[in-house]
């Protein structure tokens, strides 16, 4: 009986504890697992004005979160799948990826690429000398446009800038002239995920340009338009400086406009290229850059003559040749200089718009902004130059 006692007692012990165990097992909380990719956004290819949906496949501890990027830059797209706009020409060659996150961790996918064949070559990824073209995938937002008077400096961080507004002084002793010099400009805001930049407007008296160009010289900065009054004793450029490590080596030069054709030829073969020109009583200043990213590339550089009348033409044609606008310069008196650039050899025509319109289409980014004088400054009229 004692025996039995003891047997049942040991059993109940035995049981309890497993019991015991048992629930502490249970209670314990799951690990949670990180998140893998089961099935990779795979290459699209589409139509100009045709959509793409890239898809991911992904596994791990719930809930799993989705962001998208598009050539590095963030997309408010939080899905397993973003399907684009119908798409433009610069979009050509543009890059997907997309990271899954958890509780556990974050892991991203491969790079998937979206092609839209007949499309023109977009500049390569970063390379500021070309003014952002094919940069941004959707619009720019929020639109803020000012001016800038004489003696002035204006930095603003973290915004795309538009180039100077140029040919907008008029003649002495009405606003705009000499004495009430100004020039505008429009900001935008940056997109998520791009790199930090400053945006610089700076007014000054023209016989202190060149003691003025030291402090823009630096391998981070880059002037991208110049408007210059001889005998006015005025300038206003614009310039950017990077947050990142861009090298860019500067130059500059003056001669007569009809030498600047063989100068950009050389600058080109060097794979330098032109980004802000003036052109003031027959005299071209322009400014130049290489860049450490783009060392090796021949550019092909076309200098057109225009006047009032036929800036629109003159900039259109640039265009259905393969050339970026890559610097606008002049005057309402003087005329106008156009600078295109393209990779030597690629002529396949770039969309190209010319519209009084401030606020650009969706892939288009401005290149050029002309404010034609009439009698007055309030009989003027605005020309803003778009590309892709």
């Amino acid at each position: 009986m004692a025996r039995a006692l003891g047997t049942f007692l040991l059993g109940t012990l035995l049981s309890l504890t497993f019991a015991c165990r048992q629930g502490s097992e249970t209670a314990q909380p799951l690990i949670p697992t990180l998140p893998n990719i089961a099935s990779q956004p795979a290459n699209q290819s589409v139509a100009v004005g045709h959509q793409a949906t890239f898809t991911v496949v992904a596994s791990g501890t719930a809930p799993l979160t989705y962001q998208w990027f598009w050539n590095g830059l963030a997309l408010t797209a939080y899905g397993a799948f973003f399907t684009t706009p119908p798409a433009v020409p610069s979009d050509h060659q543009s890059t997907l990826v997309v990271t899954v996150t958890n509780q556990a961790g974050t892991i991203s996918s491969t790079v998937a690429t979206l092609s839209v064949p007949g499309s023109p070559r977009r500049p390569q990824a970063g390379d500021l000398r070309f003014k952002d073209v094919g940069a941004f995938p959707f619009s720019l937002t929020g639109t803020e446009y000012t001016n800038i008077l004489g003696g002035m400096k204006m930095t603003i961080p973290n915004r795309v800038g538009t180039p100077l507004l140029i040919g907008s002084a008029g003649p002495v002793g009405v606003a705009g002239g000499p004495n009430n010099c100004s020039w505008s400009f429009g900001l935008f805001q940056l997109p998520t995920g791009a790199v930090g930049r400053t945006t610089i407007y700076q007014t000054g008296i023209l016989s202190d340009f060149s003691l003025d160009l030291i402090s823009l010289t630096t391998p981070n900065t880059l002037i991208t338009s110049l408007d210059l009054f001889v005998g006015q004793n005025a300038y206003a450029l614009q310039a950017i400086q990077t947050a990142g490590t861009d090298a860019y080596t500067f130059g500059t030069g003056t001669l007569s406009s009809g030498d600047l054709q063989a100068e950009a030829t050389r600058q080109g073969a060097a794979s330098r290229l032109m980004t802000a020109v003036s052109l003031s009583g027959g005299q071209a200043t322009f400014i130049s850059y290489g860049w450490q990213g783009d060392t090796t590339t021949v550019y092909e550089a076309k200098i057109s003559p225009a006047t009032v009348s036929t800036v629109s033409a003159e900039a259109t044609n640039l265009a259905q040749q393969g050339y970026i606008l890559t610097a606008v310069g002049g005057n309402c008196t003087d005329g106008f200089l156009l600078i295109g650039t393209r990779v030597q050899g690629d002529t396949t025509p770039r969309p190209f718009q010319v519209t009084a319109r401030m606020i650009p289409d969706r892939g288009y980014t401005m290149v050029g902004s002309i404010f034609v004088y009439n009698a007055t400054p309030s009989a003027g009229s605005y020309l803003y130059l778009y590309e892709q």
